[in-house]
């Protein structure tokens, strides 16, 4: 369990520490590849995801989740970047910048 927590602090660690000062009218969205049998997923979905769009951050990056299985349906271009769950990238106006 300590290492989930770990992680989750981790990850919304690197949400928080993106720069959003560039372009802020350029549309920005956080990727969430996510699969249903991924518990750090679960554990994130429980601690941060449920509290996210309540954060400055949602209103400059609105959340966007994608089971890893339809990845390749929903943003084929970055398939060869997914090689599990979870993943976080973020994209500005359909283009890849962080991951």
């Amino acid at each position: 369990m300590r290492h989930i927590r770990s992680l989750l602090f981790s990850v919304f660690m690197f949400i928080a520490s993106l720069s959003f000062a560039t372009e802020e009218n350029a549309h920005k969205e956080l990727i969430f590849i996510t699969s249903e049998y991924c518990p750090f997923c679960e554990a994130w979905e429980q601690d941060i995801g449920s509290l996210y769009h309540r954060t400055t951050y949602a209103k400059q990056a609105p959340l966007r989740r994608i089971d890893i299985t339809e990845v390749e349906f929903e943003l084929p271009e970055i398939v060869e970047d997914v090689v599990g769950t979870p993943t976080f990238l973020i994209f500005r106006m359909g283009t890849k910048l962080d991951e």
